[in-house]
């Protein structure tokens, strides 16, 4: 099971990624809303007594009015809404990539967890030999009774990893299943070595790569969409427009003689709203402005809160990488040699069991930080891809 087939899965099947896209494609339709015309009205007025006029009684009245804003508002809504589309479209992408970098944590998390049970299953049958030979040599009197017991503890401890172990594994496979949206049950197995490949990048560099991902990228355009809302809340100021057409129906009058007698009239009316209410229109710039500069600060706190997190990420990354160097050519090679003389020691009888088991115990512990080591490493190197933005490995 490769790590990039579980990746174009989630990217696939996730469900919070259809949801982001979805988001998406919804802050879309908005855009046609925001640069249409109001609906235009239509009236009918019907007397209920009717009013006689020099031609004859009014019947009814027909009116049709269309508002126009003040020119230049909506255009500006509609980049309002353009920036709404690429916040959305933005954080469609960031949802994609944290799902990513999610499925790879998780695989990496396995990939420990299976080399440590199978460390651990190793370990527990060799002391569960150990505990056998120990048993043997204390009937024999060939050693005391503290190594016999520290055998069977050694032994009832790896029972208990190994079991352990094996509930973290279902609980991680869980994990992964649901960001690949299968049942949680659904078995894993198989899978492949990752690779550890050479990290070369400098500090300055992730630095670089941090201030344009996706986080900033949505709180730059949150301070562009909040400018442009500055801008529209002014038109507060300024009057729209309405201009509507009458039509009014004129009876046959009481009178005869008149030319133009029962004659339907036709008439044209223009409207301007006055914005008097200055207090209120002030109140809504200054609301826009206040959300301008909010947005303004949450963008600073953001950056600077990128930026800790590269440094840390950094740290762990290069610490995991130090440890991965020193268990692999140093500690775990010296333990494997020291495990061996222990043995033969013991074997010859220049050697105690307890010093054995010691040697043994130190041999696993270091193999499992190793492997520890380097699954760290892997997903502070996804960690690092999610706050970058970019695919580092």
């Amino acid at each position: 099971m490769s790590l990039a087939d579980l990746v174009r899965q989630a990217v696939e099947k996730n469900p919070e990624i259809k949801a982001a896209r979805l988001e998406w494609a919804r802050v879309i339709q908005r855009y046609p809303q925001a640069v249409s015309y109001d609906d235009p009205m239509l009236t009918f007025t019907y007397g209920v007594e009717e009013i006689e006029t020099r031609l004859g009684p009014q019947d009814h009245v027909l009116s049709l009015s269309q508002r126009l804003p003040f020119p230049g508002k909506l255009s500006l809504k509609g980049d309002v809404v353009a920036k709404e589309v690429e916040i959305a479209r933005t954080r469609y992408e960031r949802t994609v990539r944290d799902v990513i970098v999610d499925v790879k944590k998780s695989f990496y998390e396995l990939y420990y967890i299976d080399r440590a049970i199978k460390l651990t299953e190793q370990n527990k049958k060799v002391l569960e030999h150990f505990t056998k030979i120990s048993t043997t040599d204390y009937a024999l009197d060939a050693t005391a009774l503290n190594d016999v017991v520290k055998a069977q503890s050694q032994y009832a401890q790896a029972s208990y990893d190994l079991i352990l172990l094996k509930e973290m594994r279902a609980a991680e496979a869980t994990r992964l299943n649901t960001l690949l949206d299968r049942d949680p049950e659904y078995r894993i197995e198989g899978l492949e070595e990752p690779q550890i490949g050479e990290f070369d990048h400098t500090l300055e560099e992730l630095y670089e790569w941090a201030v344009k991902n996706e986080e900033l990228r949505i709180a730059g355009l949150e301070v562009e969409k909040n400018d442009l809302e500055v801008s529209l809340s002014k038109y507060k100021y300024l009057p729209d427009f309405s201009l509507g057409v009458n039509y009014s129906s004129i009876g046959d009058p009481a009178r005869a003689g008149l030319d133009d007698a029962g004659r339907d009239a036709l008439s044209v009316t223009f409207g301007i709203n006055i914005p008097i209410w200055f207090s209120k229109n002030r109140a809504a710039v200054s609301e826009a402005e206040l959300k301008k500069e909010r947005a303004l600060r949450e963008r600073a706190a953001v950056r600077n809160e990128i930026l800790n997190r590269v440094k840390n990420t950094f740290f762990k990354l290069t610490n995991s990488e130090r440890l991965i160097e020193l268990y692999g050519k140093s500690l775990i090679p010296q333990a494997q040699q020291s495990m061996e003389i222990a043995e033969t020691w013991y074997k010859e009888g220049q050697g105690s069991f307890t010093g054995l088991l010691e040697t043994q115990s130190i041999w696993l512990n270091f193999q499992l930080a190793y492997f520890r080591a380097v699954a760290d490493y892997l997903k502070n190197l996804a960690e690092l891809e999610r706050i970058t933005g970019r695919a580092i490995q």
